[in-house]
């Protein structure tokens, strides 16, 4: 004899048999109809928002990030970089140049012979996603002379908060990270950021000692991923597709409401031809009156 059963979702049932020698055969599963190509749509949303993250769009918010910007002709060369506050200190040269500059018409040239100097933008927005990524082109005038420069990001929960990374002359305990003669990127990121409490962030570039650095074109995202993590990924993917094709319904779904997959669902948006491609959902047909 034959015997089924309708589960609802997550459902369970319990049968006590009353012998021993009863046995079960072939025990098939059938699932209602279009639950694979909802779980095929979801894998390949997912595939397509974790291939956007190669290119990760820039995070809004940062004033004059390529200091194109001139302050007013009545500041002088450390009063005149809009968007950003800078150290006022003798001993201290913070300006914008025209000489060397990586894109645009002008950089800024940050020097010092003894002081700490600093140059901090206004504050912006902090990202809902909890993370934050600052790349930025710098360059030295001799590579003999490293500053002691500080990348750094900072915002106020229960007390300041203060992030960095040192380039140039290496800290204590680190391994050097040299700034060249030529300008080059680096990159500097913070995958905790509060999500709550911080409403605000500042970038920093904090010069801890003697020396000289050109800075130019800063750009944040707060959806730059490593390479490890798109690997990662990308395992995560081929596996749930694995499990779709197998029919392992449960191990699907787990996989697909996992965080990572959560977490791009809620923070990657599909592009517009990827939402033209996904099919529409069937029309239920009315009920009489």
């Amino acid at each position: 004899c034959s015997w089924t059963v309708d589960l609802e979702p997550y459902g369970l049932v319990a049968v006590r048999l009353g012998s021993p020698k009863v046995r079960l055969f072939a025990p098939q599963v059938e699932v209602p109809q279009g639950v694979r190509e909802v779980l095929d749509t979801r894998i390949r949303d997912l595939g397509t928002r974790a291939a956007s993250l190669r290119n990760p769009p820039s995070l809004d918010g940062l004033a004059n990030p390529g200091f194109e910007q001139r302050g007013d002709s009545k500041g002088d060369a450390q009063e005149g970089i809009p968007g950003w506050a800078t150290s006022q200190r003798k001993d201290v040269a913070i300006g914008l140049d025209t000489t060397r500059r990586h894109g645009g018409l002008r950089s800024v040239r940050l020097a010092s012979t003894d002081p700490v100097a600093c140059l901090i933008s206004q504050p912006f927005a902090a990202p809902k996603t909890g993370r934050f990524s600052m790349l930025v082109w710098l360059r030295v005038a001799e590579a003999g002379r490293q500053p002691p420069l500080r990348l750094a990001v900072e915002w106020e929960k229960h007390g300041r908060d203060y992030r960095f990374a040192q380039v140039g002359q290496a800290a204590p305990g680190q391994d050097p990270v040299p700034v060249g003669t030529e300008w080059a990127p680096y990159i500097f990121q913070v995958y905790d950021l509060p999500l709550e409490g911080a409403a605000e962030l500042r970038v920093r570039f904090d010069l801890m000692g003697p020396g000289e650095v050109w800075i130019d074109d800063v750009q944040l995202s707060d959806l730059a991923f490593s390479r490890t993590e798109l690997v990662e990924l990308s395992k995560l993917i081929t596996v749930a597709n694995s499990k779709l094709q197998r029919g392992q319904w449960g191990d699907c779904i787990r996989l697909l409401e996992g965080y990572w997959p959560r977490f791009l669902e809620a923070n990657v948006p599909l592009s517009p031809e990827a939402v033209a491609r996904k099919p529409r959902p069937a029309q239920t047909p009315s009920k009489p009156p």
